[in-house]
This record gives C-alpha cells, sequence and structure tokens, in this order.
C-alpha cells in the first residue's frame, strides 16, 4: 500500500480562519478535513499523516516552515505529497505549490496540488515537476478538486501513464 502526506492550511485542518495564519506547522496522523474526502478516493493508498500549517506563516517564513516539516517527516516513509486543493486562494496556492517543490526535491516522491487557473501558485510552479489539478474557484468545488487530486494519486499508485495538461 502506498503510503501518502497530504499538507493543508490552518484553515482546512480544523485550527481556526485568517486569525490564526500565523500558525506555524504541526502534523497529525491520519488524514483531517478535506483529506478525509481524497482518502475515501483512493485505491490502495492511505494517508498517514497531515501536515497543517498557517498560510502567513509559510508565505513569511518559508524556510522555517520548511525545516519543521523535514523534521517531523524525518524517519516517515510516504511515497506521494498531496497539498490542498487551493482553489483560487493566491496564499495558499504559492504554499502548496513550495510544499510540493521542496518535497519532491528533498525526498525524491511525485506530488499533486489543486489550483484555479487564477491562483498565483500556478503561474510560479508551472514549470516545477509536480502536478496542478485545474481546481475550482473556491471551496465549493472540494468534491471536484479531490476526486481530480485522487485521480492523479491513483495513478501513481497503480503505475499507470500520467497524462500532461488537458487530457488529466
Amino acid at each position: 500500500m502506498k503510503k501518502i502526506v497530504i499538507y493543508i492550511n490552518q484553515f482546512f485542518g480544523q485550527i481556526g480562519g485568517e486569525e490564526k495564519a500565523d500558525c506555524g506547522p504541526s502534523i497529525v496522523s491520519g488524514a483531517v478535513g478535506p483529506a478525509q474526502a481524497l482518502q475515501n478516493m483512493l485505491n490502495g493508498g492511505q494517508i498517514t499523516h497531515t501536515v497543517i500549517c498557517g498560510d502567513n506563516f509559510m508565505a513569511s517564513h518559508k524556510d522555517e516552515a520548511l525545516k519543521r516539516i523535514a523534521a517531523f517527516l524525518e524517519g516517515k516513509e510516504f511515497d506521494i505529497m498531496a497539498a490542498g486543493p487551493a482553489f483560487r486562494a493566491g496564499r495558499y496556492g504559492v504554499c502548496c505549490g513550495e510544499i510540493c517543490r521542496f518535497v519532491h526535491e528533498k525526498y525524491g516522491v511525485q506530488a499533486v496540488t489543486s489550483m484555479h487557473e487564477e491562483n498565483p501558485g500556478v503561474a510560479m510552479f508551472k514549470e516545477e515537476p509536480f502536478y496542478i489539478m485545474k481546481g475550482g474557484a473556491s471551496a465549493a468545488k472540494m468534491r471536484q478538486d479531490a476526486a481530480a487530486m485522487a485521480g492523479i494519486v491513483n495513478k501513481m499508485i497503480s503505475g499507470e501513464e500520467i497524462l500532461w495538461g488537458d487530457a488529466e
């Protein structure tokens, strides 16, 4: 069974809204918030941990946030990193892109996120070696965005060919 770690922000991590956007990273076992929806759509994969970090903390203290997250992940086996979905939320999209790039570079694992095409994270990370699924503008599209991410993760799990761009 493939092991998956997911990254979500403070809001979806059930810590709080904008007033908690400065909270530093934490890690919990299992799937939290939208990760539960993603987990229910996976075939042969298990979300073992959820990393939660405030959008402001990641944006303002990226190096510190990534250092702490690396410490959390030390000794944990995982095959895939998922992040978000981030919708049109700019800070969140950038944070999802940063964690996908970091984990891919440091651990060599495949990574996937989802963002609305207007999210600045799409332009920032479009050349990176991870997948950015085309997402909805708001959390009202959570199920559809989670399903798109699950489709790619399921292909990663099964070793099926992953197509690029609009084909996926």
